[in-house]
C-alpha cells in the first residue's frame, strides 16, 4: 500500500500515525490496523507498539489505528484489516487512487502517461470513479428498495382507506345513538369527543398490534438497510401518527355530521 492511500481515501486516524515513505523495504516492518482488529485482539491494551505475526508478511509492528471500512461493498461485514507499505509487501495487482477535481479523462491520461514513463510495460486496465463503483455496488439493493417502497406506498394507501372506511362506518352505525343523546340534551362537542375517543381506542389497539408484528419481522429487513436501524424510532413514529390522523378524521367528520342531523330524523332512519 502507498503511504498516502489512507489519507486519500479519507479513512480517519484513530491513534498513532499513518504509514510514511520512510517505511520502505529496508526499514522495520510496520502496519496500520483498523479499529475492528483492535476490538477483537487488543481489547484490554493499547495496540501501538505491539507485534503481529502474519503468514505472508512476517512480524509487523503496529504504528497506527484507523477507522473501519467496507472494502467489499456496503453489504459486506466489517472485518479486521491491516495496511502495510507496498515496498515491504509488493503485489502484482495494484489499484491507484487519485483525489482530484479535474475531469476524469484528463486525470486518467496523466496517470497513464506517468506510469508509462516509469515502466512502459505497465498499462492501466480500467479507470473509474469511486462514486460510480459505489452506485454499481448497491444496484441490487437499490432495486429491492425501490420495489419495497412502491409496495409499501400501496400498502399504506390501502391501510389508510381501510382505516377510514371501517372507522367512519362504525361511527355512522351509531347515528341513532347520537340522535338519542342529542334529543336528551347532550352537548354536541362532548358527544363528538366521546365518539372520537371510542374510535381512536380501536385505532390505537390496531397500531400497537401492528408495531408488535413489525418489530418481530424487523430482523428479516436488517440486511437491506444501510445506516438505518430496523427499529428506527422516526419511521415508527411517522407511520403510527399517520394511522392515528386517518382514524381521527374518519371519526370526527361523520360524528360532526351526525350531531347536526335533526334527532327525530336520526331516530327515524335508525
Amino acid at each position: 500500500m502507498i503511504p498516502s492511500y489512507i489519507k486519500t481515501m479519507g479513512i480517519p486516524l484513530v491513534r498513532g500515525r499513518l504509514l510514511e515513505r520512510l517505511d520502505g523495504d529496508e526499514g522495520r516492518a510496520v502496519a496500520v490496523v483498523n479499529q475492528a482488529l483492535v476490538d477483537r485482539y487488543f481489547r484490554d491494551r493499547d495496540p501501538i507498539g505491539e507485534m503481529l505475526q502474519m503468514p505472508m508478511a512476517g512480524e509487523l509492528e503496529i504504528v497506527g489505528v484507523v477507522g473501519n471500512t467496507r472494502h467489499g461493498g456496503l453489504q459486506s461485514e466489517i472485518e479486521p484489516e491491516l495496511y502495510v507499505p507496498f515496498m515491504q509487501m509488493p503485489f502484482s495487482d495494484m489499484h491507484f487512487v487519485v483525489a482530484t477535481d479535474v475531469d476524469l479523462g484528463a486525470v486518467a491520461r496523466a496517470v497513464s502517461g506517468r506510469i508509462s514513463e516509469l515502466d512502459p510495460e505497465l498499462v492501466p486496465t480500467s479507470v473509474t470513479r469511486i462514486d460510480e463503483m459505489l452506485w454499481e455496488s448497491v444496484a441490487q439493493p437499490r432495486f429491492n428498495t425501490a420495489l419495497l417502497v412502491g409496495l409499501a406506498m400501496c400498502a399504506g394507501l390501502l391501510a389508510a382507506v381501510g382505516i377510514y372506511g371501517i372507522v367512519s362506518y362504525s361511527v355512522v352505525q351509531r347515528t341513532g345513538e347520537i340522535g338519542v343523546r342529542m334529543a336528551l340534551g347532550a352537548d354536541r362537542q362532548a358527544t363528538v369527543s366521546l365518539v372520537i375517543r371510542h374510535a381512536m381506542t380501536l385505532v390505537g389497539i390496531g397500531s400497537v398490534v401492528g408495531i408488535g408484528i413489525s418489530l418481530a419481522a424487523a430482523r428479516f429487513l436488517e440486511q437491506m438497510l444501510f445506516d438505518v436501524e430496523p427499529t428506527d424510532i422516526a419511521t415508527y413514529t411517522i407511520v403510527t401518527s399517520s394511522a392515528l390522523m386517518v382514524g381521527l378524521c374518519a371519526a370526527a367528520l361523520p360524528a360532526r355530521r351526525a350531531t347536526r342531523i335533526d334527532p327525530i330524523v336520526a331516530l327515524r332512519n335508525d
